[in-house]
């Protein structure tokens, strides 16, 4: 069971500490955000986690305020910039992956191509610097008209680069409306899945419910996630519009994963 941990509070201070390491959270996700200000306090903070028997997974690039496809080369270079400091933290911490999104939105269909070729570029440049500290890249799943959002358009932004230093990370509230197709994505990735964002939605647009309070079928997902041999974090990434309480957020997501786990 993993968690990224800005789901649960940007604040992280030893209370939030104290709570995930008596949980039955294991992985963490850490959002490179949280390092932008207060730095040594917050690694400090995470350092914490290392007594407690939990491993970071996978870092977060930023996503907020970074765009590795825009067209302004300025921007760009900035952006690869931030999927560098996301290495550099994933050296830091021992994570395997940094997850990574091709691009922000909107996109029109007439850039669509252009911005393609400036994704494919800085994705080549992020792996590339990603393998030499040993990592590896997550490219994500992403919905609406973002870059990257078929498993097709995920093959061809990485056309070429290396299997070895590039896998692809799965949002489950990403498929828009067609949850159904949950599983047959799963298996499409195959071994290059690496890397999960596990919440639920109302089949329209992302949500990032609880698991088990939306409409995907979870059954088949795990079934394939089974069949492929999964062995990345299962990361949930979940929004908590209910309750601003830490421990009934983890409570939560315990019960999710019991249930989740009941399938296999």
């Amino acid at each position: 069971m993993g968690v990224s941990l800005h789901t649960l509070s940007f604040d992280i201070n030893d209370s939030l500490v104290e709570l995930v390491s008596k949980s039955g959270i294991k992985t963490l996700e850490l959002f490179s955000r949280l390092f932008l200000e207060n730095t040594d306090r917050v690694k400090a903070q995470i350092h914490k986690f290392d007594k407690n028997a939990l491993r970071v997974a996978t870092i977060h690039s930023d996503f907020w305020g970074a765009d590795i496809s825009s067209a302004d080369d300025e921007a760009r270079e900035k952006s690869i910039q931030s999927a560098f400091f996301s290495i550099e933290l994933a050296v830091e911490f021992g994570a395997s992956a940094i997850v990574l999104h091709s691009s922000k939105e909107p996109i029109a269909p007439e850039e669509r191509s252009i911005r393609k070729k400036y994704a494919a570029d800085s994705l080549r440049i992020v792996s590339e610097q990603a393998a030499s500290k040993g990592k590896k890249i997550a490219v994500e799943l992403l919905p609406r008209t973002c870059l990257g959002n078929t498993v097709e358009e995920l093959f061809e932004l990485t056309q070429g680069l290396s299997e070895d230093a590039v896998g692809f990370c799965l949002d489950t509230n990403h498929l828009m409306d067609k949850p159904f197709m949950l599983p047959d994505v799963a298996k499409t990735l195959g071994k290059r899945l690496i890397a999960t964002h596990l919440s639920d939605y109302d089949g329209v647009d992302e949500k990032h419910q609880v698991p088990g309070t939306g409409v995907i079928e979870w059954g088949p997902f795990m079934e394939a996630l089974k069949e492929i041999d999964y062995q990345g974090p299962f990361n949930f990434e979940c929004r908590f519009a209910d309750t601003d309480d830490i421990a009934a957020r983890i409570a939560m997501l315990e019960s999710s994963y019991k249930m989740l786990a009941g399938y296999l």
